[in-house]
């Protein structure tokens, strides 16, 4: 029991600090300063990784993924699977980009 609660927070305080890291470097002009800023951006990182574990779970668990899998199951190279994990990588890289420019459109 205490193994697997150190091993969440040490898991925890990494991403979190990822997170945040991440946050910083995308929000350089406007990074956090004050410990108080610090401890709330540490504090938002818990939304994100919630939203991060959703976001998973619909594009590990949805009907397509399935489907691919099922349909590759026996084999242990596939263009399918490949070629799928390609689409999700660019639609998920494209809302990322446009999240990002209309963040920026609006901030102008």
């Amino acid at each position: 029991m205490m193994r697997t609660t150190i091993k969440f927070l040490g898991m925890y305080i990494g991403l979190s600090v990822f997170l945040v890291l991440m946050w910083a470097i995308f929000s350089y002009p406007n990074a956090p300063y004050t410990p108080s800023d610090w401890l709330w951006a540490f504090l938002l990182a818990i939304p994100l990784q919630l939203a991060f574990e959703f976001l998973s779970e619909l594009v590990t668990k949805n009907k397509a993924t399935r489907f691919v899998e099922q349909k590759t199951a026996e084999q242990s190279f596939s263009l399918v699977r490949i070629l799928y994990g390609v689409v999700l990588f660019l639609v998920f890289a494209g809302l990322v980009i446009g999240a990002g420019y209309g963040w920026h459109m609006l901030r102008q």
